[in-house]
């Protein structure tokens, strides 16, 4: 499993609180929905994930280093990523739930492309993924 990208703390108000939770419940969807599918590495790897946020530690989307995937995928997955980080690092507040979306479906999009399962599993994280960053940027023009 990649280690993953947790590490430091991460400092909350109450809506920072709100949307770590948020990201924790989509963290444990993903992780119950592979875990039915079979897939016992993909139920791990979200399921860690969303331990690391529950104790408040700071989780970083995947690099894509660590994982398998073909050129195509990489290149669409790390446009996909360079995107998501420049719109964590400018969103404003009301933007926070749509990063925390964004984020969870960009680690969603990236293991099920890894494990093949392509197709409608990938392209709903895919999809979900690419309107909550325009979630994102609807917040940050609005504020």
């Amino acid at each position: 499993m990649p280690a993953g990208r947790c590490g430091k703390r991460a400092r909350h108000g109450a809506a920072g609180v709100a949307v770590r939770d948020r990201a924790v419940r989509s963290l444990f969807v993903l992780a119950e929905a592979e875990s039915a599918a079979g897939n016992s590495f993909a139920s791990s790897f979200f399921a860690y994930k969303a331990r690391a946020a529950a104790r408040g530690e700071a989780v970083a989307p995947e690099q894509l280093r660590d994982w398998s995937l073909t050129p195509k995928a990489a290149a669409e997955l790390d446009l996909a990523r360079a995107v998501l980080t420049t719109a964590l690092i400018e969103r404003k507040g009301g933007a926070a739930a749509a990063g925390a979306e964004a984020q969870v479906m960009f680690d969603c999009w990236l293991a099920r492309t890894e494990q093949g399962t392509g197709g409608d599993r990938a392209g709903g994280c895919r999809t979900r993924f690419w309107e909550a960053i325009g979630g994102m940027q609807s917040a940050g023009a609005s504020e």
